[in-house]
């Protein structure tokens, strides 16, 4: 009768801490859920902006057999109701030159995306759109100012703010080899494209 009774103690025991445990878990998952977008953007100034700034990878050269190779960079804004804006773009060369340096941070415009009628500023970007630029909207189809070599390797420094989730935003480059038809003297045009590789920024601060 007494094993009966401490059988059933222990029995009783064990069901209450299963049922504690289960509790304490879904309480945790509960709390962690909960905190994931403040935890995100625990970082806004007095005006409720979040800031974020991210590198990506590029070049921008021609190659004695006329192919083109140039980068671009898209801001994606899945934010239902509030937009993104691009303050400051800079651009390093394959030396740690600054090579390109605009925006409303930098006290110089964006140069806006003429592959688009009328061509398209791109400093600010609607909830749900998807805006980019490429180095051929900075420096057309040819080489860069310093030198063709300069243009081997980009670093882009992407720097963005919005009232909305920064979580909800994403800035992603795609890398670009198409054939450049000489049209003129000095004008040339884009012809096929032979290459496009897609590549993730990396968030610097």
């Amino acid at each position: 009768m007494i094993r009966t009774e401490v059988n059933q103690i222990h029995k009783d025991g064990r069901t209450t801490l299963k049922g504690l445990l289960r509790a304490m878990t879904l309480m945790a998952l509960l709390i962690t859920t909960a905190s994931l977008p403040a935890a995100a953007d625990e970082d806004r100034d007095r005006e409720g902006l979040v800031r974020r700034t991210v590198g990506c990878g590029g070049f921008h050269i021609v190659r004695a057999n006329g192919e083109m190779f140039s980068s671009n960079i898209s801001i994606r804004n899945q934010n239902p109701a509030e937009s993104v804006t691009l303050e400051r773009i800079t651009i390093h060369d394959i030396f740690g030159n600054v090579v390109f340096d605009a925006g409303a941070a930098a006290g110089a415009p964006i140069p806006p995306n003429t592959d688009l009628v009328p061509a398209l500023d791109v400093t600010v970007v609607p909830p749900h759109a998807n805006y980019y630029l490429s180095t051929k909207h900075i420096w057309g189809l040819g080489p860069l100012p310093a030198g063709n070599q300069n243009g081997f390797n980009l670093s882009w420094a992407v720097q963005y703010s919005t009232q909305g989730r920064s979580d909800l935003v994403a800035v992603v480059g795609s890398n670009i080899v198409r054939q450049r038809i000489q049209t003129g003297p000095s004008s040339f045009a884009e012809g096929d494209e032979h290459t496009r590789v897609r590549q993730d920024c990396l968030r610097l601060r």
